[in-house]
């Protein structure tokens, strides 16, 4: 009967003691993912306004450039979308482009 006892005990601790370390690796695994995701967002904002500079920069035709809304257009084709605030202004030959996105702001210096 002891020996029995003891054994139900263990198997009690054991189910505890998996589902408290279960439940600490699935928070840290959440954790993980929503950092990761955050990161990914991110870095695919700043390729987006890295591509949509080298693009400008082949380009240099400026008065193509419309800003509606949230939505920055070359001629009738979308270069980027959501951005928060933007801005042109010409200085002698230089082009200057403020552009943010959500959490990303960047300022742009291009040759006319």
């Amino acid at each position: 009967m002891k020996s029995s006892s003891f054994v139900l005990i263990e198997v009690i601790f054991s189910v505890v003691l998996f589902s408290i370390i279960f439940t600490y690796t699935l928070n840290s695994t959440i954790s993980i993912q929503r950092q990761n995701q955050q990161s990914y967002n991110k870095n695919l904002a700043i390729l987006k306004l890295e591509s949509t500079k080298l693009f400008l920069e082949k380009n240099k035709n400026f008065i193509k450039l419309q800003f509606t809304t949230d939505k920055l257009f070359y001629d009738t084709h979308l270069l980027l979308d959501h951005i928060i605030s933007y801005n042109l202004s010409k200085e002698n030959d230089l082009i200057i482009i403020d552009i943010c996105l959500k959490d990303i702001c960047q300022k742009w210096y291009l040759k006319e």
